[in-house]
């Protein structure tokens, strides 16, 4: 039990120690690095909190020290006369001791499948099972739960999953009888609040947020992480609700501190966007996190100088190579890179007051051509893309004719330009949205898709009741109600598509697509050529099989389409007679 509780110290210890050399080498390095959050699983909210400055080194190794050899003193109801179970059999209340809170070992086993799949089986375990036979301590991702299983019980509950093969069944660890995290350790958590009140450990303020590690959220007082840290013994861990908090904060990188890469893993799982990182000390390690960090931060410093009128010379190519080198060389460099400059190119491209700038603009195309290029050049050699052109073959063999290529503009080392054709092509010429009455339009779950998305735009119910009053005398069939659900649907989906990812739109050609009437009128209105409610008032009488009543009354409401819009003849067109002419041959 004294090894137990060594390694609990010695791993918060190494973690501290970890972060606090990362910093130091940081700063050597001249690469200034700022914590926005610390988080920790289980036992790793202790390391966290004393690196927020919630804890001092001494109090947090105390709680480290005594944690594991109080919860296995409790589950097993010891009364050894080993010195560390006789001062955890202190802080237990009397009628805890020598009184097992773990009968026999448990299995711990993770649940894996979809996220429907995985709802439906944890519900139908839950009746099942009774919470001392079957629970579960962590909520890993959205497509994994993890499960305590008492061993008397495990041959039944084999036979209840074999029912169920969406479900796969993965045992984590040989059974144990140290069962953090389980509600039955309710024990525990009075016992390490007495240690703590008992060993004059004080919590403070911390300098930097903690991510909990028990729900969602960020913490910033010294009784929520004083909470937190004695919800290790008897609440589930909140893994995915870790994940996406540390998500929500948008960090640059995250570390995770210690061997083995479980974070990481976990991490990645939950499909956290930023670049994540295990981090043991090693030297190849500490220039893989500070080398890129450095160089991104001398390329931004690079175009914040060409912005502000610089001139832009063949040291900014170099810089560029170094970047492209470290970045070929350094898996989690590329995405550091990318993140960043997606950003600051982002940032760029949609600012309302944007001026072409040469150099700073020059600068960023020739980032962007190689970076996505990158792969087809010598990166390694000192090769730089200065131009890329998607074209089209029009002359040559038959077999060529209509063969889209990329044409390249390649920059050597020296800074010598050639041309250079990839025969194949793999960037969309234009992004087509394409819109259309489903085949099987009741077998759309259109009612949970206008809730989920009227949560974001509580203005869809408004809308779609306003359509649906459009004809007080003719109130309307339940098929109807079906078919203009769907084209507000569409709709809203595309408005919705549009406001969330701008970038796409500023930096494609976009064109809108109707493959039949309802097709026809979502692209309309999603142009912006004509209001919703017209369309739909249309819709409705064409459904009636009387839409000439309403068709000039529609074709009068047309503008010109901010976004063109593919005729039934597959020509763009965005003027309003176009489009009024196109409607008339779908209508009239």
């Amino acid at each position: 039990m004294a090894r137990q509780g060594f390694i609990g110290a010695a791993m918060t210890v190494h973690n501290l120690a970890l972060e606090a050399y990362l910093r130091a080498e940081a700063k050597r390095h001249g690469v200034p690095l700022t914590p926005v959050a610390y988080t920790g699983e289980s036992l790793g909210m202790v390391a966290a909190a004393v690196a927020a400055g919630s804890l001092s080194v001494v109090d947090g190794v105390k709680i480290a020290r005594a944690f594991t050899p109080l919860s296995l003193t409790a589950a097993e109801g010891l009364v050894s006369g080993e010195p560390i179970v006789q001062e955890a059999i202190a802080y237990l209340p009397d009628s805890a001791r020598g009184q097992s809170l773990v009968d026999e070992p448990f299995h711990v086993l993770a649940l894996r499948g979809s996220p429907e799949d995985l709802s439906d089986i944890l519900g139908r375990i839950a009746k099942s099972y009774s919470k001392s036979d079957v629970e579960v301590h962590k909520l890993y991702s959205i497509r994994q739960t993890n499960v305590y299983v008492r061993a008397a019980v495990r041959v039944g509950f084999d036979e209840l999953m074999s029912g169920v093969p969406a479900i796969e069944i993965r045992e984590l660890k040989p059974p144990t009888t140290f069962l953090a995290h389980s509600a039955r350790m309710g024990v525990v958590r009075k016992a390490l609040a007495r240690f703590i009140a008992e060993n004059g450990i004080v919590f403070g303020e911390p300098r930097v947020p903690v991510v909990a590690n028990n729900a969602a959220g960020v913490l910033t007082t010294a009784t929520e992480i004083r909470d937190a840290i004695l919800a290790m013994t008897n609440e589930i861990m909140a893994s995915r609700a870790t994940a996406e908090t540390l998500d929500a904060l948008r960090p640059d990188l995250i570390v995770e501190l210690g061997p083995g890469g479980k974070s990481v893993q976990l991490l990645l799982d939950n499909d956290v966007e930023s670049p994540v990182m295990a981090y043991t000390g090693d030297r190849v390690e500490t220039n893989a996190i500070l080398r890129p960090i450095e160089l991104v931060n001398t390329l931004k410093a690079e175009l914040a100088h060409l912005h502000a009128g610089g001139q832009l010379t063949s040291r900014h190519h170099d810089l560029l190579r170094d970047v492209f080198r470290e970045a070929a060389a350094n898996p989690f460099g590329v995405q550091y890179l990318l993140r960043t400059m997606t950003g600051v190119i982002a940032g760029e491209m949609l600012h309302p007051e944007r001026h072409e700038v040469p150099g700073f603009s020059r600068l960023l195309e020739i980032f962007q051509h190689t970076y996505a290029h990158r792969d087809r050049i010598d990166i390694i050699g000192g090769e730089l893309v200065a131009q890329a052109r998607l074209k089209k073959q029009i002359v040559g063999p038959p077999d060529r004719l209509g063969r889209a290529y990329t044409e390249l503009m390649v920059l050597d080392a020296d800074g010598v330009a050639s041309g250079r054709s990839l025969i194949t092509a793999d960037t969309a010429e234009a992004v087509v949205f394409h819109f259309s009455r489903p085949s099987d339009l009741e077998a759309v779950d259109l009612v949970r898709g206008l809730r989920s998305v009227g949560e974001t735009e509580p203005s869809v119910c408004r809308i779609y009741n306003e359509i649906m009053r459009l004809d007080p005398d003719r109130p309307g069939t339940a098929a109807e109600h079906w078919e203009i659900a769907h084209l507000v649907y569409q709709h809203t989906l595309f408005q919705i598509f549009r406001q969330h990812r701008p970038a796409l739109f500023a930096q494609n050609d976009c064109y809108l697509e109707g493959s039949d009437p309802m097709g026809w009128l979502v692209a309309l209105a999603a142009s912006g050529a004509a209001p919703l409610t017209s369309v739909a008032r249309l819709y409705r009488a064409y459904l009636g099989a009387d839409a000439t009543s309403v068709l000039n009354q529609a074709l009068s409401s047309l503008t010109d389409a901010a976004i063109p819009v593919i005729s039934p003849d597959g020509v763009p067109v965005q003027l309003k007679k176009d489009l009024e002419t196109a409607t008339r041959v779908i209508f009239g």
